[in-house]
């Protein structure tokens, strides 16, 4: 029993070791839904770093940077208290990184009232990246108005496919809407209206409509402004994809 006890006990010991978190990896990460962008880095000194920006509802931002210690940020308020300090978690897994506040209200004074910065990051495909699902939605246009349709129609899918998680509510938005007509003008109406069907303003029939929030959708002013030229092109397309569909029956 004398040899039996020690070796239970470095077994108990050793079993911590392979719980231990993955490490933290520098890189450029982007939030799911890209609200957010989370950079982290190693400066001169070796220190693991990190600088997060975020944009919540009504165009209100975060903005927060410091050091990783342990799986633990500490934002650089410019001050040496470690007790006013905002706290963050970051905890890696699967080429993911969770972000989590640790002292709320303390990390509050970094984000604007209706923006927060905790979620899921990662490194977005090379495909996925925002320089190049532009440069796919630039080509998209040269099919389009080569009246390449199909094609054109093929390679926004592949683009939604891929890359969806990685695009802003408004960007995902445009792209179907060009799906969409790219489809009408490859005479697939009933395709067109299911695309569009997939965008906010789907129960929404105008701008007043979208206004008084009478759908459920309620969008504050910055948002409002900001998305409302994307609104009245999907509507347009709608009406034409409808038209369409009904010279079929």
């Amino acid at each position: 029993m004398r040899n039996f006890l020690p070796l239970v006990f470095l077994i108990v010991m050793a079993a911590p070791a392979s719980a231990e978190s993955e490490k933290i990896n520098p890189g450029q990460y982007v939030s799911d839904g890209s609200y957010g962008s989370l950079v982290i880095q190693k400066d001169k000194e070796g220190k693991l770093t990190f600088d997060i920006e975020s944009v919540g509802g009504n165009c209100h931002m975060c903005g927060v940077s410091g050091v990783i210690v342990d799986g633990v940020g500490r934002a650089d308020d410019g001050t040496d208290e470690e007790d006013s300090k905002c706290l963050i978690s970051f905890s890696a897994k699967n080429s993911e990184i969770a972000v989590e506040p640790i002292t709320g209200e303390k990390c509050r004074y970094y984000c604007g009232a209706r923006a927060s910065f905790d979620g899921t990051y990662s490194i977005p495909p090379t495909a996925c990246t925002r320089a190049n699902r532009q440069a796919q939605r630039d080509r998209f246009l040269v099919l389009y108005q080569s009246r390449q349709y199909s094609q054109a129609a093929d390679m926004l899918e592949s683009l939604i496919t891929q890359c969806q998680k990685f695009m802003g509510w408004i960007e995902i938005d445009k792209v179907r809407s060009d799906l969409a007509l790219a489809q009408y003008h490859n005479h697939q109406p009933e395709q067109c209206l299911k695309t569009l069907n997939d965008t906010l303003v789907a129960e929404v029939e105008d701008e007043e409509e979208l206004k008084s929030g009478e759908k459920d959708v309620y969008l504050p002013p910055c948002d409002f402004d900001n998305y409302i030229a994307t609104a009245k092109t999907i509507w347009f397309n709608k009406a034409l994809c409808t038209s369409a569909k009904q010279k079929l029956e």
